[in-house]
């Protein structure tokens, strides 16, 4: 179940991203031309099985014709003929052509095209080093912004702690000084900045995972 979840998250991924979903266009389109092929082919290969089977029986048929002639003990002259049928058939299957036609290896020429501008390496190489060097900057950034996030935390804290020592100058009880501590604990756990730090850090890793998803997918192609 949550295999099929996620295979559906990357198949709509994928649809969305439009470099991602052109590589899956032309890759359906090789398929077709390769399910093409495959089909010409086996009509021209059993053409060609044909062709042999009729061959095979053509040259047979001079020794059955000699075997019968010589039981029935016809005349030597007569045996002039015994090769003009299979020699009939013979120019027949060779004026039919190769079973292999034209309209085959143009295919054929179109499915290696096809597939050797899809598998070409500088082309994956590069679309690989571009999602590496977004990769290098989403950490990067992921970096500045806990950087950012400890050290506006710290300030809050500071802030926090002055406020509260100007406010109980007055009150050294340890009451007071309790006080203090459970204010400034509060005052650091609730305050908005959690949240912003999160929902940042969230972003960033939300992103390295969309960018490893094309890395990866980029890998299959090749």
């Amino acid at each position: 179940m949550h295999e099929a979840v996620a295979r559906m998250d990357t198949k709509e991924a994928i649809w969305r991203n439009k470099e991602m979903s052109e590589i899956v266009d032309g890759y359906f389109e090789n398929s077709l031309r390769t399910l093409d092929f495959c089909t010409e082919l086996v009509r021209s290969l059993k053409h060609a099985k044909d062709r042999q089977l009729n061959t095979l029986l053509a040259l047979q048929r001079p020794e059955e014709d000699h075997l019968g002639i010589y039981n029935h003990g016809q005349e030597a002259e007569k045996n002039r003929n015994i090769y003009l049928r299979t020699l009939e058939e013979l120019q027949k299957s060779k004026e039919d052509g190769s079973p292999f036609t034209e309209e085959l290896f143009q295919i054929l020429l179109a499915v290696y095209e096809s597939h050797t501008k899809m598998l070409e390496f500088e082309w994956l190489t590069n679309r690989k080093l571009k999602l590496q060097k977004k990769l290098r900057s989403v950490r990067s950034w992921r970096k500045v912004t806990s950087m950012i996030f400890v050290t506006t935390s710290a300030a809050v804290v500071i802030c926090s702690v002055a406020v509260a020592a100007s406010g109980a100058a007055s009150q050294m009880a340890a009451g007071a000084a309790l006080q203090v501590v459970a204010g400034l604990s509060a005052a650091t756990a609730n305050h908005p900045i959690n949240s912003v730090g999160n929902w940042s850090l969230d972003c960033g890793e939300s992103t390295k995972m969309h960018l490893k998803d094309k890395r990866r997918f980029l890998a299959l192609c090749r």
